[in-house]
């Protein structure tokens, strides 16, 4: 069982740091009262706010803001909004106190690296070495937070040291010397950590590398030092040449010699691909799969209800995965009815209910192949659905693994038998939304389902009518955003040629005709090209805001704007800003002592 990343679940909080015998909490001894300068007597308590630092920053990897909530890959529903303009991307509704959340978040993962380095000098260790990793994990730690907070905020403040003290005069550094400190602190991890994670979950020199490779890019675009971006080169190679693309099959649903099953699906896939096995449970950490540089282990069905159980919080039956984007992100089947045209006498009012052969589609429209009890808290905008794919009879992106109906299904069919159009496929005009509008029928990731057959869904979620899958783990990094990242440095760098390259490896591995030539490449087909590949894996609003201006300006005023098939805009108003406001209240407005400058655009 791997324990760093769910197990992590029992870490409350940072107060926790040493626990004490009852007679002598009873004891008037200053040595109960616990500081930072005397809190540390061992180890594993040093590791321990590691630990906690690790957790806060996988959880942003479930957190569907970062992965791009109201950027241009999806957003809130419009049929949520009351087919008005409240979806996330509507820019005229946010306020400068919207992203106290994130602030804080990146500021408590640095304080939690920059308390475990303090404490590193308060206790004995079994050898330098142990101490040496310690400390490289919590600079990595460290410097993601400010690299982080340098993309979506920009110059902010620095602080280095742990301290108890109230400090009310903070001023903000530039954005530049922001990415510096997180350059720096991983160039300092990078040395002190093995090649590979000594546990899964951990840090090791690839991972380190890749968001070194990042800071370096960010530096190039912010300084305009072009010798950053072969700095950036240079890191990304690294983990490159360490961690080459899959483009074999290879895994758990891969072996046409294994007869097993999982909910009577067979383990073998047949009609599977290399992409389709990355995102299989099981696949993500595999020792074959040389693409995992950074794996985030999610707990699996018992591990995360003995611990829910015992809180009290979420009965045995509970629908409650740790990788929560799943059932945020499929169509509500059940509120989808058939147009007028299509309903039939003696027929269901919707193709996924009535007569359902339950041995082959069990569940209906809450089952597996309806992507389980989906709520549909947000949907791809047209650009991840189908503007950077194109249709199917003339665009040369259409060809392609990623978008293949096992990967980015976009087809479902009539489930009830007493329908003339049983098996047959659906297509939007076939049906409508309950509650009038527009209909909620949008492409499901393979990503984040398994709709294609009940293959690794938890059997009593089965049973219950809401299918889920646990112990589905999250890639925080795949090599293939280690070239794209390498791709844009090599644009800027001058090197167009070398960005085509690594670019059409990536399309090489999906099998898409359409390679690209050095004159076709820009900023918007790397943005394309990241979208294609990693929806639903990339902290998508770091990557635009570190670009900003122009380019991010336009992504998402012409792929933002619109939410799945919606028929209105979220937003027809002007973009004045290119980084995230400093929360008014949370910061500005406590710091009494020092200005703290609000940015461009949100005064």
């Amino acid at each position: 069982m791997n324990k760093l990343l769910y197990l992590l679940l029992v870490l409350f909080s940072v107060v926790g740091l040493i626990s004490c015998e009852d007679n002598e909490f009873l004891e008037e001894n200053p040595k109960t009262i616990f500081t930072p300068d005397n809190a540390f007597t061992t180890s594993k308590q040093v590791d321990d706010q590691l630990v906690t630092a690790y957790l806060a920053l996988a959880e942003t990897y479930t957190d569907t803001w970062w992965l791009g909530l109201g950027a241009d890959n999806f957003d809130v529903e419009d049929y949520q909004c009351g087919f008005g303009a409240t979806g996330e991307s509507n820019y005229a509704s946010w306020t400068t106190n919207d992203f106290a959340g994130q602030w804080n978040t990146l500021y408590q993962i640095a304080s939690y690296a920059n308390l475990a380095i303090k404490g590193s000098d308060q206790v004995t260790w079994t050898s330098e070495s142990d101490k040496a990793y310690e400390l490289a994990q919590a600079k990595f730690l460290r410097g993601w937070a400010y690299l982080r907070l340098g993309e979506l905020f920009g110059g902010v403040p620095i602080v280095e040291e742990y301290s108890e003290e109230l400090k009310l005069d903070y001023t903000r550094a530039t954005r530049e010397a922001t990415y510096q400190f997180a350059v720096t602190n991983f160039t300092e991890a990078i040395a002190g950590l093995p090649e590979a994670p000594a546990q899964s979950g951990r840090m090791s020199k690839s991972a380190a590398s890749h968001f070194l490779a990042e800071a370096y890019l960010a530096l190039g675009t912010e300084t305009g030092n072009a010798s950053y971006y072969q700095d950036a080169i240079d890191a990304a190679s690294d983990v490159i040449d360490a961690h080459p693309l899959m483009t074999d099959r290879f895994g758990v649903r891969a072996n046409p010699a294994d007869g097993g099953t999982s909910n009577g699906a067979p383990n073998y896939r047949a009609d599977g691909d290399v992409f389709y096995d990355l995102f299989r449970k099981g696949n993500y950490d595999a020792a074959e799969n040389t693409e995992s540089v950074w794996v985030a282990k999610s707990a699996d069905y018992d591990g995360f209800m003995n611990y829910f159980t015992g809180q009290g919080w979420f009965g045995p039956n509970s629908d409650a995965p740790v990788f929560t984007v799943g059932a945020n992100a499929a169509p509500v089947f059940r509120d989808l009815y058939w147009s007028d045209e299509y309903m039939e006498d003696g027929a269901a009012s919707s193709p996924w209910s009535g007569s359902i052969d339950q041995s082959q589609y069990s569940g209906g429209a809450t089952g597996y192949y309806c992507g389980g009890f989906s709520i549909a808290r947000f949907a791809p905008t047209n650009y991840l659905a189908h503007k950077v794919w194109g249709n199917e009879e003339t665009s040369e992106y259409w060809d392609d693994m990623r978008n293949s109906e096992l990967n980015y299904s976009r087809i479902h069919l009539c489930l009830d038998q007493n329908h003339s159009m049983y098996l047959q496929p659906i297509t939007d005009d076939m049906i409508v939304q309950r509650g009038g509008g527009f209909n909620q029928y949008f492409p499901m990731s393979a990503k984040v389902f398994n709709r294609e057959d009940m293959w690794g869904f938890e059997a009593v979620t089965l049973s219950t009518g809401s299918a889920s899958i646990y112990g589905r783990d999250m890639y925080l990094v795949r090599s293939a955003e280690t070239y794209l990242i390498r791709a844009e440095a090599y644009l800027r760098n001058g090197q167009a040629d070398e960005a085509a390259d690594d670019l059409n490896a990536l399309r090489t591995r999906a099998n898409s005709a359409k390679l690209f030539t050095e004159g076709e490449v820009d900023i918007y087909t790397i943005l394309d090209e990241r979208i294609r590949e990693l929806s639903f894996e990339e902290h998508r609003w770091a990557t635009l805001l570190r670009i900003g201006g122009d380019v991010m300006k336009n992504q998402l005023m012409n792929n933002a704007t619109f939410v799945a098939d919606a028929p209105t805009p979220i937003f027809t108003g002007t973009i004045d800003w290119d980084l995230l406001p400093i929360p008014t209240d949370a910061v500005i407005g406590v710091n009494s002592g020092a200005v703290i400058e609000q940015n461009p655009g949100w005064d």
